[in-house]
């Protein structure tokens, strides 16, 4: 995943990093996101294995059976929707809690592609900040 990301976005300062894993009975995906002062990137690497993760990669070493990776300017951003927000443990703050559509001039990305699960909801906020700074807005 570091490797599949250094591709991406070479030398860039990321701002704030979202990734997330998912395994079935046979396979295990892992997505990031990135956003750096200029870019917005999403990297995807599957494995044939299931519960794939850095320990067993040391041993194993797979070579993925599917990847992609993308990145847009930030400049290119038309808008973004988010909501709804939900209460965070801290007094008067907010985290998201749907996912994020991020809308381009052609085409939009939904981050994620389902709601934000609870322990993932202080990085989707730290995720939405950056993004936010990165459009100006």
């Amino acid at each position: 995943m570091v490797e599949a990301i250094a591709t991406v976005v070479p030398e860039a300062k990321i701002e704030a990093a979202w990734p997330d894993w998912n395994s079935t009975g046979s396979t295990t995906t892992w997505t990031c996101w990135i956003v750096t002062p200029e870019a917005l990137g999403h990297v995807r690497v599957e494995y044939e294995r299931a519960d794939y993760d850095e320990a067993a990669d040391r041993e194993h070493k797979l070579t993925p059976s599917s990847q992609s990776a993308w990145v847009r300017r930030l400049a290119g951003v038309a808008g973004l929707q988010f909501g709804p927000f939900c209460e965070a443990n801290e007094q008067g703050a907010y985290h998201p809690a749907a996912p994020i559509t991020v809308m381009f001039s052609v085409g939009q990305a939904t981050i994620p592609e389902t709601d934000i699960p609870i322990e993932q909801r202080q990085m989707a906020d730290r995720f939405l900040t950056a993004l936010r700074r990165g459009v100006g807005i």
